[in-house]
């Protein structure tokens, strides 16, 4: 595909035009040509555009049209705002008043190319600068917008546009950022074709219009769509009630790493793995779930271009799959996992039961969110009591005692310390929870406040919106209506989350962050991939308190996540 703009030959080759700058008025018209579009082509990449549906308003209503006519796979996706309003150029003038918007000054990258090309001094360069931008409106290429004090504001005029077909070859360099020696000696050097993309848009597209790939992860995935979707893999008879019930087959799913599916794939032909494992064990164990029961199956590895190991194996495949696959290992001397499983014999003595939610053993109706009065009592074991969780530990651990004392760590004492310090660390446990708890409960009597004071019918949507986000997050936490076997709060799966008891679960002492998708929920990440997963590229503002939060750079762009400990 290549771009155009209407009337910019003209333009370039009617010399009477020109006369308001002695250097522009002698340069060819193909000279003229390449600057004029290099000013109108900065404009269209950073969407500075004068056109309708660029505008917040008609987006709007855009995205409540295709609510209602479209369905799932044809209208915009509910998580991610894929409309964006139109940017603009600024020409500043003296006001003190900030403006938003990309800059034409001289140091700016269009005033740096225009004034390096024709050899404009920057005291003369504003009035350059006006007399090109007022020719270039003259002519419908540009639009000048309302004024902002004495800043005047530039977008391209969508009109003039023209979209035309490509000869498959690749487009010339930009001329702004390319920088390239020029004389007798040098020769512009070809500029490479993408073969598969070339083919790829050339062939029909028919071919992808039975593709569809559906996500399949317990963390984003609820319990019910997750069964139906692997009951739309597993079939593969055309069976018409089938069909009807659950909807077409669905020939591609997106798991974890582990591939944790959980279904029949006895039948599955192909494994795409989306990087290079990191070890041959991940290999095998990844590409293993293809080709059973004798058949063939298809591993398809993808190596990304800037990671190096994936570029690594890329050039040593073999290494990919070689070598033995060494069994999983177990540090029995690690001093957590030995304190979690003391704390479950513990808490088997305190014979607590923490119930579905973690309301039943936290007091909601206090301020300080403690202990209920039954349960930081039943915690408090006597001397008998604790005796005994002492000689039981001893007896489970009696086997493996010489390698635990030569840990360095481990003694009698250490029992002790653990089985005195429980309660304390039971009550502490559940302090990650207080926090989320008392910030989903901030927001609710915001939300509600808010409510009370909007006297316009916007201002009472956002607030009912947060107060139905607010609402949202305290059911997450209080397990109302959620299933147990989805949820991160269910009592003994969140002790195990924080470290208090042991778990099968990834990843331990994680940091959550509430993400606001479909109606919102909690997603957790180990503490070395959270920064940047929830906020790549912003700025942390750290501080003592266990809650942090991620300021991005766009308006909106704000998540609060919450750390797992003081010091993290």
């Amino acid at each position: 595909m290549r771009v155009g703009y209407r009337g910019l030959e003209e333009l370039c080759q009617n010399d009477t035009l020109w006369h308001f700058n002695l250097a522009l008025a002698g340069l060819p018209a193909a000279e003229r040509e390449i600057l004029v579009r290099v000013i109108l082509d900065q404009f269209r990449r950073k969407l500075a555009i004068n056109a309708l549906v660029l505008r917040e308003t008609q987006q709007q209503q855009m995205r409540r049209r295709v609510e209602q006519h479209l369905n799932e796979f044809w209208g915009l996706d509910h998580e991610i705002n894929e409309l964006r309003t139109a940017n603009r150029f600024v020409r500043l003038g003296r006001s003190n008043r900030a403006v938003d918007g990309y800059g034409l000054g001289e140091r700016s990258a269009l005033g740096r190319f225009l004034r390096q090309r024709i050899g404009v001094s920057t005291g003369d360069y504003p009035q350059f600068l006006d007399a090109l931008l007022a020719l270039m409106v003259g002519q419908g290429m540009l639009a000048r917008l309302d004024s902002i004090d004495d800043h005047q504001l530039y977008q391209l005029e969508a009109s003039c546009i023209l979209w035309r077909a490509g000869d498959g070859s690749p487009p010339l360099p930009d001329q702004l950022y390319t920088r390239r020696a020029r004389g007798i000696g040098y020769a512009d050097p070809p500029a490479p074709v993408n073969a598969f993309f070339q083919r790829f848009y050339r062939e029909p597209s028919a071919t992808l219009a039975a593709l569809e790939g559906r996500e399949h992860t317990a963390q984003v995935v609820t319990l019910g769509e997750r069964e139906r979707r692997e009951c739309r893999f597993r079939w593969e008879d055309n069976d018409e009630g089938k069909e009807a019930e659950l909807g077409r087959r669905l020939p591609y799913l997106v798991c974890s790493p582990t591939m944790e599916l959980g279904v029949d794939i006895a039948d599955l032909d192909l494994v795409h793995l989306r990087n290079v494992p990191p070890t041959p064990a991940n290999y095998v164990q990844r590409s293993g779930r293809a080709g059973r029961q004798g058949q063939p199956g298809l591993i398809f590895t993808y190596c990304g271009a800037i990671n190096s190991h994936d570029q690594y194996f890329f050039q040593r495949r073999e290494e990919m799959v070689a070598g033995s696959v060494r069994p999983p290992r177990l540090d029995l001397a690690n001093e957590a996992l030995i304190r979690a499983h003391l704390h479950a014999v513990w808490l088997g003595q305190v014979r607590l039961p923490l119930g579905r939610s973690v309301e039943e053993v936290i007091d909601t109706d206090l301020d300080g969110l403690p202990l209920r009065e039954n349960a930081a009592g039943q915690v408090l074991l006597g001397e008998a009591a604790r005796h005994e969780v002492r000689e039981r530990a001893r007896r489970i651990l009696a086997n493996d005692s010489g390698m635990l004392r030569s840990s360095g760590w481990f003694n009698d004492d250490w029992i002790n310390r653990v089985v005195d310090e429980a309660p304390r660390q039971f009550d502490q446990a559940f302090d990650h929870w207080r926090e989320l708890f008392r910030a989903a409960m901030r927001q609710l009597q915001d939300a509600q406040n808010a409510l009370i004071r909007a006297r316009n019918p916007d201002d009472q949507r956002r607030a009912q919106a947060r107060q139905t986000e607010a609402l949202h997050q305290r059911n997450l936490l209080l397990q109302i209506d959620t299933a147990r076997e989805e949820s991160d709060f269910y009592p003994y799966r969140y002790l195990a989350s924080e470290g208090f008891l042991p778990g099968y679960n990834f990843p331990a002492l994680p940091v959550r962050a509430w993400v606001p998708r479909g109606n919102g929920e909690f997603i957790p990440r180990a503490r070395f991939l959270a920064l940047r997963e929830f906020a790549p590229g912003n700025i942390t503002r750290g501080s003592p308190a266990r809650s942090e939060r991620i300021s991005g750079q766009r308006a909106g762009d704000t998540v609060e996540i919450i750390s797992a400990s003081s010091n993290s």
